[in-house]
């Protein structure tokens, strides 16, 4: 079969088994990354795809002598297009794929049938590339021959593959997870931040596969706390699957102190014997937290509507650095008539309609924390005050708290201050707290208490610790 762009609206076709979603692989690449690097020079190989040059591809006339278009139509059980061509899922079903098979398996056989009709085999000999076509056991040299990359069929070949075949790389990662008892972790985000995309459809969808206990909207939720809560609650069962929808509140970079965040990425270091899926979704990935991405199993990338790649974290063992090996590329179904997928529509549509009111960073229950350093300041102007107002000099609390400064930084301190009413006192005007002092009677030489008052450098938790018995020495004094 033959069609054109318009012909071949990805969302007109069934794209997916009954799970909902499907893995979709590129054949040529996947084969070409098989061959070892040192065999690339002795035998040929598929040449790789080049699915932007295939958009203006006309196999049917310009570009015919770059394949056999009619030999391709003929070969029952694939879907060819102008810009690619498919091996559906009644196919791939069809089709054994046999792994411990000691020669080419059924699938494997069939795609060098297809591929031998394509001018992609690539050689290299005596420091030349040529293409032509053939297949791995012959080689067809004497048809439309080149040694230009640009005089080849550039399309890709897609296998639609259904959830439990063995080339599906990224349910056969979730099953190896299930048997061995671990969790897995998945993030999605959409190229260019683009909206509309389906990243909570293709969510719904992978989280209604995954969880072994039937997923329900009651597993999902749009509030980092109340993620945090079902994590750690004992009614949630090992291998269910909770999502957080528009987690872009809790897993900010810009906001990677906050206390949500702290939590969320602890959660998933530390809570992993729990063995609990999480799928987390949110617009970018400049949006996303390193820790979180560096902890995440799975990174998917919503290219448009309806077609998303997964990619698989890899993290060097020696620098730490993060790398994506990509798996496969991924179409799912619409949920527009499943009760949940509805019921957590429904829950957004209430989110943004109340979004000023309660989800607002401003409201953000951990931002009212206070900054460590403000914390720290605080009470430095607490402990100086009230030794200011128990009769100290500002000598003598700068000898007594070195760790502050001198006597022109208490006197800033002190003056930075609302100023407090003064009363009067016989001949002396003194500040209310603070006992009048003769000015016949000599400076007293300041106590040491340095001992008692706690270094600056510490946090403000362990200052907390020592503010009552500063008082209560600033008082006796």
């Amino acid at each position: 079969m033959s069609a054109t762009d318009a012909d071949h609206d990805d969302h007109a076709e069934p794209t997916t088994d009954h799970a909902g979603w499907t893995a979709e692989l590129e054949l040529r690449g996947h084969i070409r990354s098989q061959f070892p690097e040192a065999d690339k020079g002795t035998r040929p190989y598929p040449a790789k795809p080049d699915p932007a040059r295939a958009e203006y591809f006309d196999p049917d006339g310009t570009h015919a002598g770059y394949c056999d278009n009619d030999a391709l139509r003929q070969i029952d059980g694939i879907e060819v297009y102008d810009d690619r061509i498919i091996l559906p899922f009644d196919t791939c079903r069809r089709l054994e794929d046999d792994a411990d098979s000691d020669g080419p398996d059924e699938f494997s056989t069939f795609i060098w049938r297809v591929m031998d009709k394509m001018r992609i085999m690539e050689d290299e000999h005596l420091g030349k590339t040529k293409w032509a076509r053939g297949g791995f056991r012959q080689w067809d040299s004497g048809y439309s021959e080149t040694h230009d990359p640009d005089e080849t069929d550039p399309r890709p070949i897609y296998a639609r593959l259904p959830r439990d075949h063995r080339k599906n790389a990224l349910q056969q990662l979730y099953e190896r997870r299930r048997r061995d008892g671990r969790t897995l972790l998945c993030i999605i985000i959409a190229r260019d931040a683009a909206t509309g995309t389906g990243k909570t459809t293709l969510a719904c969808q992978l989280a209604r596969d995954w969880d072994t206990h039937g997923w329900t909207a009651d597993r999902a939720t749009l509030d980092p706390g109340t993620y945090i809560e079902q994590y750690i609650d004992d009614d949630t069962p090992s291998q269910s699957v909770l999502l957080l929808d528009e987690a872009e509140q809790a897993a900010d970079n810009r906001r990677s102190m906050s206390g949500q965040n702290v939590k969320l990425s602890h959660l998933w270091a530390t809570m992993r014997f729990r063995e609990i899926y999480s799928i987390i979704t949110l617009p970018s990935a400049s949006m996303l937290d390193k820790r979180l991405k560096e902890l995440a199993d799975l990174n998917i990338v919503v290219h448009n509507r309806g077609t998303a790649v997964a990619y698989k974290t890899k993290i060097d063992d020696h620098t730490g650095e993060y790398r994506a090996k990509r798996l496969c590329r991924l179409r799912w179904d619409p949920m527009d008539d499943d009760p949940e997928y509805q019921k957590l529509t429904d829950k957004k549509a209430k989110r943004m309609k109340n979004y000023a009111q309660t989800f607002a960073y401003g409201d953000d229950q951990d931002d009212d924390q206070p900054d460590p350093k403000e914390a720290k300041r605080d009470y430095r102007r607490q402990v100086i005050e009230r030794m200011s107002a128990g009769g100290w000099t500002q000598q003598e609390i700068a000898d007594a708290l070195p760790d502050i400064g001198n006597r022109s930084t208490i006197s800033k301190i002190l003056n930075s201050q609302r100023p407090v009413p003064s009363v009067s006192q016989g001949n002396q005007t003194v500040r209310p707290g603070r006992p009048a002092r003769s000015r016949r009677t000599p400076a007293r030489t300041a106590p040491k208490l340095s001992d008692s008052l706690p270094h600056f450098s510490d946090s403000p938790t362990s200052c907390s610790t020592h503010h009552a018995s500063c008082s209560t020495s600033a008082a006796a004094s």
